[in-house]
């Protein structure tokens, strides 16, 4: 069955996906695990589009070889027509997009913890809340109410209690 370019977009990225990880040497069953999930797409004999217009996210996570994982992804690139992920693997996305992603932190804060705080990867944005420089960032800005520094403040809990319970610390 032959499809349209548009259709294939999604089956198109998870193969690059896997391709890429496989290429990188990721985990081997976090390669086969996207390389089933393009299989799956592929043989799907309805559109990939229509499933969750019918049927919800769950519609995709009832699908063989689809978990979370691919799930969200193909929902992004249903919806957004890319996929952060492979961008980010390629080394396409910067800092200030990849930070833009996260809830309550807009465009303007991701540049500014690019900048300020020379903050490259989610990794070391956790390590900031983890060790205060984004609660250092924040008290600077608080006394002039400045909204930026009060999301820094709230960020910096956030993940730095997400970076306790991860470690088992607590707080």
């Amino acid at each position: 069955m032959r499809r349209c370019p548009i259709a294939r977009l999604p089956i198109d990225r998870l193969d690059d996906l896997a391709a890429l990880l496989r290429a990188q040497e990721a985990n081997p069953y976090r390669v086969k695990a996207w390389e089933a999930a393009a299989r799956q797409v592929r043989s799907l004999a309805e559109p990939l589009a229509g499933i969750p217009q019918t049927e919800g996210r769950a519609g995709l996570e009832a699908l063989p070889h689809v978990g979370r994982s691919s799930t969200s992804a193909i929902d992004e690139l249903l919806h957004r027509g890319r996929l952060t992920l492979l961008e980010r693997l390629r080394g396409a996305v910067s800092p200030e997009d990849l930070f833009a992603t996260i809830p309550r932190l807009g465009a303007k804060l991701a540049e500014r913890l690019h900048r300020e705080l020379s903050i490259e990867t989610l990794e070391e944005l956790e390590l900031a809340a983890h060790d205060g420089r984004l609660e250092g960032a924040a008290c600077g800005c608080r006394g002039n109410s400045d909204k930026h520094g009060q999301t820094i403040a709230c960020l910096g809990c956030e993940l730095g209690s997400c970076w306790a319970d991860i470690n088992g610390e607590g707080r």
